[in-house]
């Protein structure tokens, strides 16, 4: 015979430790959320966790038994920022394309995760501007920095890739790397400003195909001299 432990099992709802576990869950979600729109509207410095309190409707006290401090808290919202960029790349690297288009690809969803979510933009790859006092010098850069080093990596993958069967002696794929990583995010950049030098959407990808291309044809001049320049016959 089954013996009923919790009243609420006989009926089949949720028992206590259940209904205990998603209040949790939802009163986490809602610190969060809340934790976010507060940092990426007001920064760190100017955020409290008063303010996020009142942003979540509920009491300072109970924030603590979710989250031990203010930098606990922004770092949870930068892995959510991370997670987005992540989803977004995952897409274009499982594709069925050649290397070199499967990086032109990554390229073109690495600007559109910009374009839609500027302000997690800003939080990953410019933090400096706002970071949190101990935080930002030692847990948010390794947290963030590894990301990138994975993303640098998959992209040197892809070069190495593209490179298979060329003398590349002369160029190094990490390298490569970085410095895409580096032009995506300086021209990207340009977007965010809001003086003479902001750059609207279409003139952002404009200026990222452009360049694409002047560094995909000087590859290509490097690995295969003879296929640009043609021996006279």
């Amino acid at each position: 015979m089954k013996t009923i432990t919790d009243p609420s099992d006989a009926n089949g709802q949720p028992s206590r430790a259940e209904r205990a576990s998603r209040r949790k869950a939802r009163n986490n979600q809602a610190i969060l959320d809340a934790a976010e729109q507060q940092f990426l509207k007001h920064g760190f410095h100017a955020t409290t966790m008063e303010s996020i309190a009142a942003a979540a409707d509920m009491a300072v006290g109970s924030l603590y038994v979710y989250f031990a401090n203010k930098d606990s808290l922004y770092l949870a919202v930068v892995e959510r920022a991370l997670a987005v960029l992540e989803r977004a790349l995952a897409e274009a690297f499982v594709l069925d394309l050649p290397p070199i288009k499967k990086l032109y690809a990554a390229g073109d969803a690495y600007i559109q995760f910009a374009f839609d979510h500027p302000a997690y933009f800003r939080m990953l790859i410019f933090p400096h501007t706002d970071t949190p006092g101990d935080a930002g010098a030692t847990v948010m850069p390794p947290l963030v920095n590894a990301r990138i080093d994975q993303l640098i990596q998959l992209i040197t993958t892809l070069l190495e890739q593209s490179f298979h069967g060329s003398d590349a002696g002369r160029i190094s794929p990490g390298r490569v790397a970085r410095f895409l990583i580096g032009a995506w995010n300086g021209v990207i950049a340009l977007h965010l400003r809001a003086d003479d030098l902001r750059l609207e959407r279409d003139e952002v990808k404009a200026v990222l195909d452009e360049a694409a291309l002047i560094l995909t044809e000087g590859m290509m001049s490097i690995l295969d001299p003879a296929a640009r320049h043609p021996k006279p016959t």
